[in-house]
Formats: structure tokens, sequence, C-alpha cells
């Protein structure tokens, strides 16, 4: 079996730190987007001496993919205790909130979860606000709305509130 990488290594140890292959890819690899980390975490986990490295990692710390495996089944099975006189009893009623909870681990452990995307934009702005009327300042806010999202009316985005379309009563007068 062929011999892995620094960065490999070092992906099978974050990788069983944290137990999330993109997480363990992005600091392994130094990716800039989690998309890219997701793909080098998928590729890498299809290598069968990056898996043996990683078993090889959880079973010095006690944990194989068999147990964690079993108690993820344990915890998606889950049925509600009650407390009856000092005793716990468990109940053929399924537990929905620890399953869940469950349910979203294994979602974390399988990777499925979608990348996070955000988008951040800049304007420079040196306004001069406080004389400014209330149709002068809505003018000035279509504006940059157009400038910011490369449309008009887009006051919703920006959360100001003001639109200058008109109600019926209005457009019949």
């Amino acid at each position: 079996m062929r011999k892995l990488t620094l960065k490999q290594q070092e992906f099978c140890k974050k990788f069983v730190e944290t137990r999330n292959g993109t997480e363990a890819a992005m600091q392994s690899y130094s990716c800039k987007s989690r998309e890219v980390a997701k793909n080098v975490a998928v590729i890498n986990n299809r290598k069968p001496q990056i898996r043996a490295e990683i078993e090889r990692l959880l079973q010095e710390q006690h944990l194989t993919e068999d147990l964690v495996l079993s108690r993820l089944k344990d915890g998606l099975d889950a049925n509600t205790v009650v407390i009856s006189e000092g005793m716990a009893i468990e109940t053929k009623v399924p537990d929905k909130n620890t399953r869940l909870g469950y349910v979203k681990e294994a979602a974390k452990i399988m990777d499925l979860y979608p990348p996070q995307r955000t988008e951040s934009r800049s304007v420079n702005l040196d306004l001069q606000l406080e004389n400014m009327n209330p149709k002068d300042l809505a003018t000035l806010l279509k504006e940059l709305a157009q400038q910011i999202y490369g449309q008009p009316d887009n006051q919703e985005k920006l959360g100001t509130g003001v639109s200058d379309t008109k109600t019926p009563e209005k457009a019949k007068g």
C-alpha cells in the first residue's frame, strides 16, 4: 500500500478530530471554499489507504467505525423514557427529539449538509443624510439598490420599506 503524503496524513488526523471531511480538508489542504473542500474530502475518503489510516487512528481512540455506527443506530431508534417511582422505564413511544438530533449528527458525519454560501459587497458612501428630505433619500436608496443588486426597485432587499408604487386609490386621483 502506498504511503500517505503529509497533507493526507494531516487530513486523516483532522478528520478524526472533527469527524467532518469538509472541515478536515479545509484545515489540511488550505481550501478557499467549502465546495472544493467537500470534493477533496470525497476523493480522499474513496482512497483505501486514507480510510485505513482513519480507521487506525479511530481504533487508537477506541472509536471504531462499527462502534460509532452502532451508537448512531441506537440513537436513531431511541424511545421515550418515563421515570416512575424512581425507576426509568423505556416506552415504545419514539423519542422524536433525540432521533432528530441523531439524524442531524449522521448528516454531519456523512457530509450531507450543503456548504454555507455567503456573499458580501462593499459600497463606499460619503453622504450627508441629516439634510436630505424623504423624497431625495428614497431616490438615493433606489440608486444604491441598482448599483448593489443590478436592478431597480429593490428596497425590500435593503430593508428600507420605501416604495414609490401607488395604491389603487392614489392612482385613480
